[in-house]
Order: structure tokens, then sequence, then C-alpha cells
């Protein structure tokens, strides 16, 4: 990680590349706390870039964020292959957070 600092919408406030993979970690504990059954993997890139899958009930959601574009977040369907785009796209950590809340509060329980 390079600590590189970023500008963020998140509170308006500027943060580094580990601030955010931090949050990032601490969000996939709270989802696995707040939604019964979640399995959260967080893979961690040299680059700061990060992958964070959810599984629940067969589906899975991802947020991923690239330090030069931000955040993309989207539920990958069974018939999916490898997808170079996300459905939602955003720079701002808590507009990507309430997005990948809204997917999986849409997962049937």
């Amino acid at each position: 990680m390079t600590n590189k600092k970023e500008e963020f919408n998140d509170f308006k406030e500027p943060t580094t590349e580990s601030k955010i993979l931090e949050k990032i970690s601490a969000l996939a504990k709270q989802i696995e706390l707040d939604f019964s059954g979640a399995k959260t993997t967080l893979e961690c890139f040299y680059s700061g870039a990060a992958m964070l899958d959810i599984h629940l009930n067969d589906r899975l959601f991802v947020m991923a964020y690239f330090p030069a574009h931000g955040f993309g977040v989207d539920e990958v369907g069974e018939e999916d292959g490898f997808n170079t785009g996300y459905n939602f796209n955003t720079p701002d950590f808590y507009l990507a957070t309430k997005k990948l809340n809204q997917l999986i509060k849409s997962a049937p329980t």
C-alpha cells in the first residue's frame, strides 16, 4: 500500500488507502453480524485495491475498491461470468455501503 492521500466524499474528509481498507474490513465484520448466515471474504491487493465478497442464501454480492476509480457494487448471478463492470459505481464509501446494504436486504431469507 502506498498510503497516498485520496479524496473521498465520506463525510468530506481526506483519508488514506489504508484507512479505506480498514473501513471495508469493518464493514465485512458488520455484515456478518447484521445478516444471519452471511459469510464475507476480503481480498486486499498490493495496489491498494480490494474485493469484498458476501455470500448469503446462495447469492453473491461484491464490493470492489480501486484507488483510481472508487467503488463498484453488484450482485453476481449464477450465470454471470467474469465481468469488467459493476451496476453501481461511486467514489463515495458511504454511498457504496448504502447500495450494498440494499442489495443484501433484497436477498430472500
